[in-house]
C-alpha cells in the first residue's frame, strides 16, 4: 500500500482522478491464505486510510464532489491441493476435448479461466467436417439430447458444486447434487430484474430459503434488491453474476463451479 502520508500532501485542490493500487493484497493472497493475519491487517489499513481520506475531504468541503470506486481483478479460492482434471473426466465419458491445435477432431473444449470455474464449449455437430463451427450455443435441452445423463453424471463428482447451463436467452439453470433452480434476468428501463425459482425451499442450491416466499417463488425483483437480500447468504450476488456471465458474448455452453476445496485448473498449468 502507498505511503500512509500520500493523501496528506499539500495541493491547491483535489485532483480529478487518483488511482491507488493495493498490490500487497494480491501478492500476499497468492502465498498465504486469503484470511491470514497479514491479509486482514492490510484490509484494516485500507479501511482506516479511506476513512481518514473521507474525513479530510469532508473537512475541506469537497466530499459531495467525490466518488470512491473500489475494484478487484479477481477473488481468492482456497483449495486443499485437490484438482479435477475435467478434460480427462469428459474423455472417460466419450467426449474428446484434446486434439490438434485447430480443434478439428474435438467434440468440445474446456476453458479453465480460474481455479474455481471452467467453461465447456461444444462443437456444432450438425457439420462434422467443420473445424471452426463453434458459434452455435447449446441449451441444457440440447446438451441432454446429445449426451444423455452427462450433466447428471458430472455433478456427482465430489469436486463440483454447480453446473450452470442455458434454458433460453433470458433463463439459466443451476444444478447442484440434490437440488436445482432457474434464474431469469430481464432488462426493463435502466434496471435489471431477476426471478429465482428453486425446486423447493428444501431443494434450493443457493440456500436462499431464509428469504422466505415470495422471494424464491419465481417473482421478479430488482437486481439491487437481490444483492441486498443475499449479502449475508453463502452465495451473495450469485443470481446477477451468473446471469450476466451467460449473457456475455464469450460464454460457454456449460459452466462448472468447483467445491471450495478443489481446483478446476491443473497445478501443472502453473509450472
Amino acid at each position: 500500500f502507498p505511503s500512509h502520508d500520500t493523501h496528506r500532501q499539500t495541493a491547491p485542490e483535489f485532483p480529478r482522478l487518483t488511482a491507488v493500487s493495493c498490490y500487497g493484497l494480491d501478492e500476499l493472497s497468492h502465498t498465504e491464505t486469503p484470511s491470514g493475519d497479514r491479509i486482514s491487517a492490510i484490509y484494516r489499513h485500507i479501511d482506516r486510510s479511506l476513512a481518514e481520506l473521507e474525513a479530510i475531504a469532508k473537512k475541506r468541503g469537497v466530499l459531495d464532489k467525490m466518488t470512491f470506486v473500489l475494484t478487484a481483478d479477481h477473488g481468492q479460492h482456497l483449495t486443499e491441493n485437490k484438482e479435477i482434471a475435467l478434460p480427462e473426466r469428459l474423455s472417460m465419458l466419450g467426449i474428446q476435448t484434446k486434439d490438434d491445435a485447430i480443434l478439428k477432431n474435438r467434440d468440445a473444449t474446456v476453458a479453465s479461466r480460474s481455479v474455481s470455474n471452467a467453461q465447456l464449449y461444444f462443437k456444432n455437430k450438425e457439420d462434422n467436417h467443420s473445424s471452426t463451427d463453434w458459434t452455435r450455443v447449446l441449451t441444457r435441452k440440447d446438451i441432454d439430447t446429445r449426451y444423455p445423463d452427462l450433466l447428471k453424471t458430472l455433478i456427482q463428482d465430489s469436486g463440483i458444486d454447480f453446473i450452470v447451463t442455458r434454458v433460453n436467452d433470458a433463463t439459466i439453470h443451476v444444478m447442484a447434487k440434490e437440488s436445482s433452480a432457474n434464474i431469469t434476468l430481464l432488462r426493463y428501463g435502466k434496471d435489471d430484474w431477476i426471478a429465482y425459482t428453486p425446486e423447493s425451499d428444501s431443494k434450493d442450491p443457493f440456500k436462499y430459503h431464509h428469504l422466505k416466499s415470495p422471494w424464491t417463488s419465481g417473482q421478479f425483483y430488482r437486481a439491487d434488491q437481490w444483492q441486498q437480500w443475499s449479502k449475508d447468504s453463502p452465495y451473495p450476488d450469485a443470481l446477477l453474476a451468473l446471469s450476466q456471465l451467460f449473457q456475455g458474448p464469450d460464454a460457454g455452453d456449460a459452466l462448472f463451479i468447483a467445491n471450495h476445496a478443489y481446483s478446476l485448473r491443473s497445478y501443472r498449468d502453473w509450472e
